[in-house]
């Protein structure tokens, strides 16, 4: 059995790094994928993936990069080419055009992949598959062959043909005070969560209404910030001009906590709600007994002294300061 198992794990062990070769067969010949993703702080990124497995070295990637990225971004001032080792197995090349769109309250970004479409076709590639992302803000699109207006995900599948190819404007309105909004409901939504906790963990029942308000709270901002879009919304800052593009990245992390908000404030709600009440009873001697110190309660295992008087049958030994005792008992002060 045992020997069965290693021979199983060993075939998964080669069956992975087979899989994982960098310059293995694809499978998938004469067909390109180019992936273009407009980035919040003006640059834009391709990424090239070669399927023709007669492409494998480094220097044939770097190749193909630079010429399609001088056909993808023509008024780019510089271009940035390097190569990728792994992406689904294989390297690919990565093309950086940091200049193609300016910041502000209304960037636009055309895009026209008719001539890089033209070159990869002429490689004897058969099919050009072309992606196209632009940060997830309120924008306009308008593509030929035709696709939708307002979403930030554009594909075009199995290109045979260069007029086929995508042409388009991408116009995005960015609205910095959502991204501002978001990264700050989100931070108080953290501390509410602290808070609830440290009033639970310190106090849990007195205080636990005060665990519930903070931990709601801390729902409903995070479910705002979801509702409106997640960790995208930061992505405003950077398009308008009004934060780097380290500070966006930060920011969507904040954000993407709120994802994490809403399990945590339901499991600190049911945490406080399902607490017990302290009970208000007292302690109260049988006649003849001596008084007990104020709020003292028998500890497990108590017993009465012996030398003193028995208690009346039916005695009830806890009872409510304010309670009315019908049996005329004395309730305690």
């Amino acid at each position: 059995m045992k020997r069965a198992i290693v021979a199983a794990l060993a075939v998964v062990v080669v069956a992975s790094l087979a899989a994982c070769d960098p310059y293995g067969p694809s499978g998938q010949t004469d067909a390109v994928d180019i992936q273009v993703v407009v980035n919040t702080d003006g640059s834009t990124t391709a990424q090239v993936f070669l399927d023709d497995t007669a492409v494998r070295s480094d220097a044939q990637l770097l190749a193909w990069g630079h010429a399609i990225g001088t056909r993808l971004f023509p008024s780019a001032t510089s271009l940035a080419v390097r190569v990728e080792p792994n992406g689904a197995g294989y390297p690919f090349a990565v093309i950086d055009a940091p200049d193609v769109y300016e910041p502000g309250p209304h960037p636009r970004v055309s895009l026209d992949t008719r001539d890089a479409v033209t070159w990869i076709l002429a490689q004897d590639a058969e099919l050009v598959d072309v992606y196209v992302d632009a940060p997830g803000i309120a924008l306009t699109a308008t593509w030929e062959p035709s696709r939708g207006q307002d979403v930030a995900e554009w594909a075009w599948m199995d290109v045979a043909d260069a007029a086929d190819a995508p042409v388009g404007v991408v116009v995005m309105s960015p609205e910095p005070w959502i991204g501002l909004l978001a990264v700050t409901l989100t931070a108080l939504g953290v501390a509410a969560l602290i808070g609830a906790f440290v009033v639970l963990r310190r106090r849990p029942r007195r205080h636990r209404v005060i665990a519930i308000t903070l931990a709601s709270g801390a729902f409903v901002a995070s479910l705002a910030v979801l509702l409106r879009g997640g960790a995208n919304l930061p992505e405003n800052l950077g398009v308008a001009g009004v934060a780097s593009n380290t500070w966006v990245e930060v920011a969507a992390i904040v954000t993407a906590l709120a994802v994490l908000q809403i399990p945590a404030a339901c499991i600190i709600v049911a945490a406080a709600a399902s607490q017990r009440t302290p009970s208000t009873q007292q302690f109260v001697p049988a006649p003849g007994w001596p008084p007990p110190p104020a709020g003292w309660r028998p500890p497990p295992r108590w017993r009465p002294d012996p030398s003193w008087p028995a208690a009346p049958a039916g005695w009830k030994f806890f009872a409510d300061p304010a309670e009315e005792r019908a049996d005329g008992q004395t309730p305690p002060s």
